[in-house]
């Protein structure tokens, strides 16, 4: 949930998607961090945002994270504002 809110938190205050989790992906949340930041990385090497979250889901095994992760990919696809998105998986966790 606290990377979740720092990605939102970085949106919000004007950064893309890409830089925002970048930001996000502090030591302090371990191997998720290093998987953030493949997720950036993939972005930047024009993988589209929702795919290269799937692939994060793939070699993460987490019930939480892939429900995070799918409901995140859910908003965005019906329109939603990433943010008020991001804030609401985190609320959820």
């Amino acid at each position: 949930p606290d990377m979740l809110s720092l990605i939102s938190q970085n949106i919000s205050a004007g950064m893309t998607p890409y830089n925002a989790m970048w930001v996000a992906a502090r030591p302090e949340f371990g191997p998720l961090a290093v998987e953030i930041q493949k997720v950036a990385k993939d972005t930047l090497t024009g993988i589209p945002l929702d795919t290269a979250l799937i692939n994060m889901t793939k070699r993460i095994k987490s019930a939480k994270l892939e429900r995070s992760i799918k409901l995140m990919i859910q908003g965005m696809r019906s329109g939603g504002e990433l943010p008020t998105v991001l804030q609401g998986i985190s609320i959820l966790y």
